[in-house]
């Protein structure tokens, strides 16, 4: 497999330097520009998710939100269309963020893994890992005021917490050295599946609404 260091070169990217699963400063963001990243993570064989995607998805929405949405892998659909968030599951999540005011193109959708597992599969430890530089990256460019997880595996790695989704929702937990809040909240696919959750879900949004509030124009 070809390593992150070899494509970075190949691109023409000075390497930012990350280890997987830290809890970075980013209040300075790197040189390295959204495009450009997302050109190396089309070109990502870091993991044997690469061998069986159609396509790494990168992100989309507003480079410079204020508000980021990470959820956990691309579906299906997602994999097949290259647009993150579509099909039910979009349709689900444009409802919520109209709840708050907000909507797909005035946020940033990404996902903590960039290629979609086969058979709907959480994704394994070893391509978290690989992958999780990545959505940092994104981070740092991006520098939102808030971001929103969407189920356990984002704000687990993220934060590098095995704690249950359960226990971190209903708190503000902080990434990095700039402390952004972070509302760990359920994916809009479990969502679908559990239609009994989206009161508290709702609660969540209340908070990261309050969240954004608090953040000036």
């Amino acid at each position: 497999m070809t390593s992150i260091r070899t494509t970075l070169k190949q691109l023409g990217i000075t390497e930012w330097q990350l280890r997987p699963y830290a809890n970075p400063a980013i209040s300075e963001a790197p040189s390295v520009s959204l495009d450009t990243l997302n050109q190396c993570i089309l070109h990502c064989q870091r993991c044997p998710l690469s061998q069986t995607r159609k396509q790494a998805i990168f992100g989309i929405g507003n480079p410079k939100a204020k508000l980021m949405l990470i959820g956990e892998q691309p579906d299906a659909h997602t994999d097949a269309t290259k647009l993150p968030f579509t099909g039910p599951v979009g349709e689900l999540l444009t409802k919520m963020l109209a709840a708050i005011e907000q909507t797909p193109d005035s946020v940033y959708l990404t996902t903590l893994v960039k290629c979609h597992p086969l058979d709907n599969r959480s994704p394994f430890g070893n391509e978290i890992a690989e992958c999780l530089p990545y959505l940092q990256q994104q981070i740092a460019l991006v520098q939102p005021k808030v971001i929103l997880t969407m189920g356990p595996l984002a704000i687990q790695s993220l934060l590098a917490y095995k704690t249950s989704l359960a226990t971190l929702r209903g708190q503000t937990l902080a990434f990095g050295d700039t402390r952004i809040p972070i509302i760990a909240s359920y994916t809009p696919a479990y969502l679908l599946h559990n239609p009994s959750d989206k009161r508290g879900a709702f609660q969540d949004l209340l908070r990261v609404a309050a969240l954004l509030k608090e953040v000036p124009r």
